[in-house]
């Protein structure tokens, strides 16, 4: 009795820290906006005097629309803080995409044993817990480590969410690059996100152009503190949106980004961070049109990088342009004359 209580003590202990890289993902926004802890800093509840009655049912969606916060709805006075911290924060909802609890640590969302003793590593964590006694033999089992390196070894085999792997590969062949024109009668979208830290503010862009070259619209937007994957496929999936909604059925998009492109074109699990979004992509993608998205090179994907940046820095959630900002059109006639940009 005495064993087994050590050992579920010491369970206990180390789950704590472990516990901390759980996060919750958001997914259709049904989570509730005062008892469920979505911000990752505990119920909002605990942040107020008192949640005002006509709050109390209030859901993430009713109050984000994939674009802006509706705080102005509350009749619950939130702290400036705290109304600083939510509006800084976005995500994509999705209707078909329940939410969950995933491990924040790996895009996946998928817990592993290996994931797991890094993350307690990386904390000083799993020193600290088995430094002393662990290190000298066990007089009752002879061997070294202890109970504390059986509940770490134990605990970290709850693989909540199974074991998936990925692997990404990027290769780099020739020494030019240059912006591929489409065939006549189709158009080209040229997306592309940006970071300049990961994460750190971030912002997507890009454009629509068709065989000559010659610019028909664009976009960018900014979406605050954000990693480089989620704007990369956040550039796609509003520009494929964008494309539709202007009628064009004939569609080339280009992305620079490998890893997008193998998270829309496989199968990609619900768990994933930024599954939403993927889901999303994959509904434009299955529409009635001739679409194509290919990989491109960063270096003729310049005109959509540009955008982007601009978007990086933007208070604007999504801005569609009409006309080409003028520090973007040296770059516009470079592509439309077929210029060959040396690789970096």
């Amino acid at each position: 009795m005495q064993r087994g209580s050590q050992f579920w003590n010491a369970l206990l202990k180390a789950a704590r820290p472990l516990r901390d890289g759980f996060r919750m993902r958001i997914g259709n926004g049904e989570t509730s906006f005062w008892y469920e802890d979505w911000l990752g800093t505990g119920p909002l509840y605990n942040s107020v005097f008192v949640v005002d009655i006509h709050d109390t049912a209030l859901r993430i969606c009713d109050l984000w629309d994939n674009q802006s916060w509706h705080l102005q709805h509350l009749y619950t006075v939130l702290p400036v803080e705290l109304q600083g911290t939510i509006q800084a924060t976005n995500f994509h909802l999705n209707e078909d995409i329940l939410y969950l609890i995933t491990w924040a640590p790996n895009l996946s969302g998928c817990y592993t044993v290996k994931d797991g003793y890094k993350w307690l590593r990386e904390q000083e964590l799993y020193v600290q817990y088995l430094a002393g006694s662990e290190y000298q033999r066990d007089s009752r089992t002879g061997s070294r480590g202890g109970y504390k390196s059986l509940v770490i070894f134990s605990l970290l085999q709850f693989g909540f969410f199974g074991v998936e792997g990925m692997q990404f590969v990027s290769s780099k062949n020739g020494r030019r690059s240059l912006w591929h024109c489409p065939s006549e009668g189709e158009v080209a979208l040229n997306v592309d996100g940006s970071s300049l830290g990961n994460p750190c503010l971030a912002g997507f862009g890009g454009l629509v152009r068709d065989h000559k070259g010659e610019w028909i619209l664009g976009f960018m937007g900014g979406v605050g503190m954000s990693d480089i994957l989620q704007v990369e496929l956040l550039a796609i999936l509003h520009g494929l949106r964008l494309v539709w909604n202007c009628g064009y059925r004939r569609v080339r998009c280009f992305t620079d980004s490998m890893l997008a492109l193998k998270l829309i074109k496989n199968t990609t699990s619900l768990l994933h961070q930024y599954a939403p979004i993927i889901v999303d992509i994959k509904h434009w993608m299955a529409q009635d049109w001739s679409l194509s998205i290919v990989h491109i090179l960063r270096e003729g994907n310049q005109c959509a990088n540009h955008l982007a940046k601009l978007g990086s820095s933007s208070n604007s959630r999504l801005q569609v342009l009409q006309l080409a900002p003028p520090s973007l059109l040296p770059m516009l006639l470079a592509d439309s004359c077929g210029t060959l940009f040396p690789r970096v």
